[in-house]
């Protein structure tokens, strides 16, 4: 997967193998969990790395609006053989809204491949997004006195994160 979003003339991609918790937020627009399948059916494990997903994002867009730039962060979560992908922004005052995108499957063997090669367009229209915020980042980063976003400054520090997934809504206070 790496290799989908990973772009040496621009950015590179670093999977660390830390725990989110211990992974400073600062410059970062992409993050993730991945669990293998021996801990698929651990329904707590699964459900506190999507918050700690959600937490850390909101970090993450925390310190890009500090640096000026307004960007959408990307997270995703990968439990054994699925992969879903979430968009998190900062919406109203207080209000970070993450939106699950979609759901693809990697390939457990070569016969999955075909499915894998329908869903394809997926990763690609996710690598945009991607590419997208971070060339405003980085535009940002290389051109500090620009106007700073006064509103979205305005409503980042609170601690809430709305959640929707897959038609459920979820409020959580961090």
């Amino acid at each position: 997967m790496k290799e989908a979003f990973h772009d040496p003339d621009k950015y590179l991609v670093q999977w660390p193998n830390t725990a989110l918790a211990e992974i400073s937020c600062e410059n970062v627009i992409y993050v993730g969990e991945v669990t293998g399948p021996s801990e698929k059916n651990n329904v707590y494990k699964n459900c506190l790395d999507l918050i700690r997903i959600g937490i850390f994002m909101k970090d993450c867009i925390d310190s890009a609006i500090l640096q000026g730039a307004e960007i959408k962060i990307l997270g995703f979560q990968c439990i054994a053989y699925k992969l879903d992908f979430y968009v998190l922004d900062l919406n109203g005052e207080g209000l970070y809204t993450m939106n699950h995108i979609t759901q693809i499957s990697i390939p457990e063997t070569v016969k999955g491949l075909f499915t894998f090669i329908d869903e394809l367009h997926i990763l690609l229209n996710i690598r945009d997004i991607l590419m997208k915020s971070y060339d405003v980042f980085i535009d940002k980063l290389q051109n500090p006195g620009l106007v700073p976003l006064e509103l979205k400054s305005s409503f980042k520090g609170k601690r809430w994160i709305h959640l929707n997934l897959k038609g459920l809504s979820v409020k959580l206070t961090v």
